[in-house]
């Protein structure tokens, strides 16, 4: 679970208040010759930081779309159904990989 933000390379200062809010150790990468971009992800900082402020400050537009659909497939993904003990790993069931795609392409 995650969300990228990208910037145009001179809101660095920008894009480095954004990082920090969420957790400071997120990298700021050179994502083109003109832009930057931060990654926030993870199970735990979706859950703890990144739902709870979009609950609080909503997006607007099909960005509102997109994050109501990635809240969706996290309530799911909290729920465990979604995973199967393979050897020593645990995967994705088919079953799971296919009901995310259908929520993400609603």
């Amino acid at each position: 679970m995650g969300i990228q933000i990208s910037q145009h390379k001179n809101n660095t200062p920008l894009m480095k208040e954004i990082a920090n809010y969420f957790n400071p150790s997120i990298p700021i990468a050179v994502h083109s010759e003109d832009s930057i971009q931060i990654t926030i992800s993870g199970d735990k900082l979706w859950k703890d930081i990144i739902s709870k402020h979009f609950s609080i400050y909503p997006l607007q537009g099909s960005k509102s779309i997109q994050l109501a659909k990635l809240n969706e497939i996290a309530m799911f993904k909290q729920s465990g159904k979604h995973l199967i003990k393979v050897g020593k790993t645990r995967v994705f069931t088919q079953e799971a990989k296919d009901l995310i795609l259908s929520i993400w392409n609603k």
